[in-house]
This record gives C-alpha cells, structure tokens and sequence, in this order.
C-alpha cells in the first residue's frame, strides 16, 4: 500500500505546475463552497448575506487552501510559518478583491449569489497563481 501510495505521489508531482494548481485549488474551491454554504445559511445578515458570508469562508478556507498547495503544488523547500505567514499576505489582497467584486455582482447586477461565487472565484484564481508562485512558496524571495 505505501509502495503505491509513494508511485501515485511521485506520478502526481509529475504533473506540470499549473495542472497542479488546478486540482489543489479545486479541492480548496470546494471545501470553500462547502465553508460558504453552511456560513450563508446560518448568516442573519440579509442585505449584505452573500457577500459577509463569501467573506468569511474565504478567510477561513485560507489555511486549508495553504495546505492544499503547500503539499499538492509548490515544492519549493519553504518553511510552512513562512509560506503559510506569505499565502495570507496574498489572500488577504485577493479577499478584498474578490469581495467586492462579489458586492458588486451580486447587488449591483443581482447575479444568484451562488453565480456570484464561481465567477468570483475564478477571477481571483489566476492571479492568485502567479502571486503564489513568483512570492508565496518561492525559496528564493526575501520577505
């Protein structure tokens, strides 16, 4: 079991990069949603709902996306304190990005909140990429 547990991790690593990316940041776009949904419906809030509750996932599914690239993407040697400490710098300019792109979508155009969320989270995806890699989990960049 271990034998093929270490193949698939090495087969994995494998993968370019951006391939990576893509299947951690999926894994960390569900347990997102998963964060949203359950804050949305609990959220008393009801004029500013989806965006408090959009707000309030993200900054929590920060940590778990930070482990989700740390092991599945970036293999940079980085200390975990430094890296995660970088991915929150990071995140925290995505947050107010994206959050008022989800205010804007959903109360200025009326988009269905959960419309609101993937488009927003798309659009942060990108650069979230390149600020990851060129800063968050790059050995090689003085703080």
């Amino acid at each position: 079991m271990i034998i093929m547990s270490e193949n698939l991790t090495n087969r994995f690593h494998n993968l370019p990069q951006g391939y990576r990316f893509i299947i951690s940041g999926g894994l960390g776009t569900l347990t997102n949603l998963i964060l949203y949904e359950m804050i949305y419906f609990v959220n008393p809030y009801d004029n500013f709902r989806a965006s408090i509750s959009w707000f309030i996932a993200y900054f929590i599914a920060i940590a778990t996306q930070h482990a989700y690239h740390r092991w599945l993407t970036f293999t940079d040697p980085i200390s975990y304190l430094k890296s995660l400490g970088r991915s929150y710098q990071i995140y925290s300019g995505s947050l107010i990005i994206s959050t008022i792109l989800d205010l804007f979508l959903v109360i200025s155009i009326g988009l269905q909140h959960r419309i609101a969320f993937l488009i927003t989270m798309i659009s942060v995806s990108i650069l979230n990429f390149f600020a990851l890699k060129m800063y968050g989990f790059n050995n090689n960049q003085s703080d």
